[in-house]
């Protein structure tokens, strides 16, 4: 059973004023305003009566919470008990053996009752959602207190369901069956000790104040510490992918069982154009007791449609953000398209899922990285390409550039070795 670590939400009585709730619902803002809004993301390092500092992409901040300003927390595969009164939501990255079914989760009071609006982006999605037996809200928000007006929307009491994970609706005197989906559900509000330190990150807009950030909206999500788990005595390894990654994941923490804790972010890591992100996933490199010894990191398949130039600029700042953690680094080579795949058109380079196309990333990589020959690669393309054991003859002739658990194994294990060596251990090369 997942351990439940509970502590107070202190829920809002009152919905906030007119211009308060522009920010909180998204209406449209006074061009001067708009102007002069900045927005940050990070994650929370520390937190006052009335503000909370961040890590952000490229510097600190300072955030100050105005009064009646609310905290809308971002709700991780939520789930609703009506009988306790309680909302729990999962801490992405707090397992012990990184598996996430075995993450933890932290639980909150629940109204009673509690409101819900379901927001759509225009009169067609919302009338989509509302043609079904059981609508389904993505994008919804829970709240003690009745909602102000907004377009597109639709508000009511929420209670308990019939089936588990389905909902009832009341809407004046009707009442029909929903369901809420899992990561893009909010819930107004929270005070500023619910920011824990290193496992929550914040998405904040505002207007600076001298040196200060004045907040006009907040929200987080927790996603759980990986150093509140790792073995002291062991290096730490962080690894940055896309779904190959997450694949050969499994098999990666089986080779580094006992020799080096392992993280990977509860993301698929995307493009390079995603190194925006690198700042959440690195945690704070400014404390020693949370450092990373060997970063690995890869860009590959939500890359292929993107140009040589932008793609390498992409890369090569991934590099430099990278470096700041004072980590080994270690390059990870895209493994290739099959065969089975199309091949380019004549005179133009690969563009798309046809062959050639992770080759010609791979060779833009190896560019980029001749300006940092202190990172290491690991490649993965010549593992696959080399077909050691016929392992991949299928694979090859096929479609699909992703890996079956057994055709993974091999890629974990070839990273694994690279991170070791890059740690100073002993390793086999792969």
């Amino acid at each position: 059973m997942n351990e439940i670590v509970k502590h107070p939400l202190l829920l809002m009585a009152l919905i906030v004023a007119s211009v308060e709730c522009s920010a909180v619902f998204g209406q449209a803002e006074p061009d001067s305003a708009a102007a002069s809004l900045v927005r940050v993301d990070g994650l929370v390092f520390e937190h006052q009566k009335y503000s909370f500092t961040m890590r952000g992409l490229d510097r600190d901040y300072r955030i100050v919470i105005p009064n009646g300003i609310p905290l809308l927390m971002k709700l991780t595969l939520p789930e609703i008990d009506f009988e306790q009164k309680t909302l729990a939501v999962q801490l992405l990255v707090s397992a012990p053996d990184g598996n996430p079914q075995n993450n933890r989760h932290s639980t909150y009071p629940l109204s009673d009752p509690v409101y819900v609006m379901a927001e759509f982006d225009d009169q067609q999605q919302m009338d989509q959602a509302f043609s079904k037996p059981v609508r389904t809200f993505e994008k919804y928000t829970l709240s003690p207190q009745p909602f102000p007006a907004s377009p597109f929307s639709i508000q009511g009491v929420l209670l308990a369901g019939r089936e588990p994970g389905q909902f009832l609706m009341k809407v004046k005197s009707e009442i029909f069956p929903v369901t809420l989906g899992p990561r893009k559900g909010l819930m107004l509000g929270a005070k500023v000790t619910d920011l824990h330190p290193h496992e929550t990150e914040v998405f904040v807009e505002g207007a600076f104040e001298g040196e200060s950030l004045v907040a006009s909206s907040i929200r987080f999500q927790h996603i759980g510490d990986p150093f509140a788990r790792f073995d002291a005595g062991l290096p730490n390894g962080l690894i940055i992918g896309d779904q190959i990654s997450i694949g050969y994941d499994p098999a990666l923490r089986e080779a580094l069982a006992g020799k080096m804790n392992i993280h990977h972010p509860p993301t698929n890591c995307g493009g390079a154009e995603n190194c925006r992100d690198i700042h959440r996933w690195v945690s704070n490199p400014n404390r020693t007791d949370r450092c990373w010894d060997v970063v690995a990191f890869n860009f590959g398949l939500q890359d292929i449609n993107e140009s040589e130039s932008v793609w390498k600029d992409n890369l090569r700042n991934a590099v430099k953000a990278l470096e700041k953690t004072g980590a080994k680094l270690v390059w990870i080579n895209s493994t290739p398209m099959p065969q089975g795949l199309a091949e380019p058109y004549a005179g133009n380079q690969p563009l798309g899922m046809v062959q050639g196309r992770m080759r010609l990333q791979n060779q833009w990589a190896a560019d980029v990285l001749h300006d940092f020959p202190e990172v290491e690669t690991c490649d993965l393309s010549e593992l696959v390409t080399q077909n050691a054991d016929g392992i991949y003859d299928e694979w090859l002739k096929g479609k699909a550039a992703t890996f079956n658990g057994l055709e993974s194994a091999p890629l974990g294990r070839a990273v694994a070795s690279s991170m070791m060596q890059a740690a100073g251990l002993s390793g086999d090369k792969q």
